[in-house]
């Protein structure tokens, strides 16, 4: 897995007119509202307009998908199963302790 968070530590030096401080936070918003999708062979981390919105929620049958189609040249969100009008579509961030939750998304 990659470490993630390995450029922040890295950088100790911004001048006067950018902090650690603000570095830091600049990419804990980034890492916040990422997702991972794969793009050709490679797997990156993307900002997609609005589908942070979604709510999490861990092993729900209402649970989307994000995926990239590299023909139409567009993010998709995909629910994995058909629902009724007006249900809640959600999104998972995985397997992950409430712990590794907070840490990395806030809640």
């Amino acid at each position: 897995e990659k470490n993630l968070l390995a450029p922040v530590q890295k950088c100790t030096d911004f001048g006067t007119a950018y902090s650690t401080t603000l570095f830091r936070w600049a990419v804990s918003l980034v890492l916040s509202r990422s997702f991972e999708v794969t793009l050709g062979d490679e797997k990156v981390l993307v900002i997609i307009p609005l589908v942070d919105f979604l709510n999490h929620k861990p092993f729900s049958s209402c649970t989307s998908s994000v995926t990239f189609d590299e023909e139409a040249r567009e993010f998709r969100v995909m629910a994995r199963e058909a629902s009724d009008d007006g249900f809640e579509v959600f999104i998972t961030y995985g397997p992950k302790s409430n712990a590794d939750l907070l840490v990395c998304y806030g809640f």
